[in-house]
């Protein structure tokens, strides 16, 4: 049998590995936790508030903002900025005039003031005054090639400043500015008001400003006449027999064109280029580019998207028992020979399916006639893609006479 061999040095040696370690584990620890919480300085650059100023007075001093030095843990500071310090003046009991104020610093828990530069400051207090001023627009900026603009609005059309008389004293203008580089289109837009001295410096933080935005519409034209109108697209060839078109979407509906303003003020539409539906029997749709007159432009649109929605052609019959008599003149009625039309209609199948009875109006015009007996021709009010393929009877003998007999 092997006798076991017990090495006391090498479980020595191991042991030590084990506590150098855990020395070294504490000591890192300890350093870590010495250096953060070892205090340290830093300076923040903090903007002036004040405070309980009386509503009716104001003070010259504007945009000021002071030095903060503070100390604090590492890890606090690093966390920290400016927006978590408050620097203000307090107003309490401060009436017009001139007097140095101490400036009051308000920090986060764990942090200390060091000092804050300048510890004082003068301040002019004077009455709040408040003035009018008309509202400008100001156009910066070239509109794309062909473009101008045509015309601009803006509301309000007055705006309120308010603060020191001596700083309204140097307001030049107050206005709104819109970019119009490139454009193609209107523009409207809310946009910030800004104050501006004789020399065109931005002094809009002075003041109060109300309202702080306006409402600015900018029309934006070509540069020569232009009008909206509609795009049409002409169809030739036929479908087959048992179809029927129910529908002709096109993209753009409408399109703007540029031209001579006698040339367009007798255009209301412009064509495409023809397509021809020989033989569809389904949907299908079709890029065509647009056919303009000599003299006509639109731009940079020059092709247009038409989808046409292609259904069976059904047919159905209905018998009215009702004619109605359309423009009779006042003081007369209508007595017909008969009541009784037998219709035939065909169209598209969505169309055929939703029809009801009382959707088919039949009716006679009898816009001008006198009393008397007249032989009118039936007519019926339908959607503009059903077909009348058949009225029994086509006329009907319609005797008019005053309202009293």
């Amino acid at each position: 049998m092997a006798k076991f061999s017990f090495d006391k040095s090498k479980l020595t040696q191991r042991w030590g590995y084990k506590v150098g370690a855990i020395v070294l584990a504490l000591l890192l620890w300890s350093y870590v936790s010495i250096t953060n919480n070892t205090n340290s300085e830093s300076v923040y650059n903090v903007p002036l508030e004040n405070r309980n100023l009386a509503a009716d007075l104001t003070t010259t001093t504007v945009d000021q903002h002071v030095k903060v030095r503070v100390s604090g843990s590492a890890s606090e500071l690093e966390s920290l900025s400016s927006a978590d310090i408050e620097a203000y003046l307090d107003f309490s009991g401060v009436d017009i005039g001139t007097t140095e104020i101490g400036i009051n610093v308000t920090l986060p828990d764990g942090v200390t003031l060091v000092s804050v530069s300048p510890a004082n400051i003068t301040v002019n207090v004077v009455k709040l005054a408040s003035e009018t001023y008309d509202l400008e627009t100001v156009v910066a900026g070239d509109t794309a090639a062909g473009y101008i603009v045509v015309g601009k609005s803006i509301s309000p059309t007055e705006v309120t400043l308010s603060g020191p008389q001596v700083y309204l004293d140097r307001v030049d203008k107050i206005y709104v500015e819109t970019d119009v580089t490139d454009a193609t289109e209107n523009i409207n837009a809310n946009i910030m008001i800004k104050v501006a001295d004789k020399q065109g410096n931005d002094i809009s933080s002075w003041f109060t400003i109300n309202p702080a935005t306006a409402y600015v519409f900018v029309a934006i034209g070509g540069d020569e006449p232009d009008k909206t109108v509609s795009v049409y697209v002409p169809l030739i060839g036929k479908l087959s027999s048992s179809y029927q078109m129910s529908r002709i979407s096109v993209e753009p509906a409408t399109v703007k064109v540029f031209g001579n303003l006698g040339d367009l003020l007798d255009l209301y539409y412009i064509e495409t280029e023809p397509i021809d539906v020989t033989g569809l029997k389904a949907n299908d749709s079709f890029e065509v580019n647009l056919s303009l007159p000599d003299g006509i432009t639109t731009g940079n649109v020059s092709k247009a998207t038409v989808i046409l929605t292609i259904e069976e052609k059904e047919q159905i019959s209905f018998t009215r028992n009702v004619i109605y008599a359309h423009n009779l003149a006042d003081g007369l009625k209508a007595k017909f020979e008969t009541q009784k039309v037998s219709i035939k209609i065909s169209g598209p199948a969505s169309y055929i399916d939703t029809l009801k009875e009382s959707d088919i109006v039949p009716y006679v015009d009898c816009q001008g006639l006198e009393a008397g007996e007249h032989e009118l021709d039936i007519q019926l009010e339908l959607s503009a893609n059903i077909n009348i393929d058949k009225i029994s009877p086509a006329s009907v003998t319609v005797t008019l006479s005053d309202d009293g007999e």
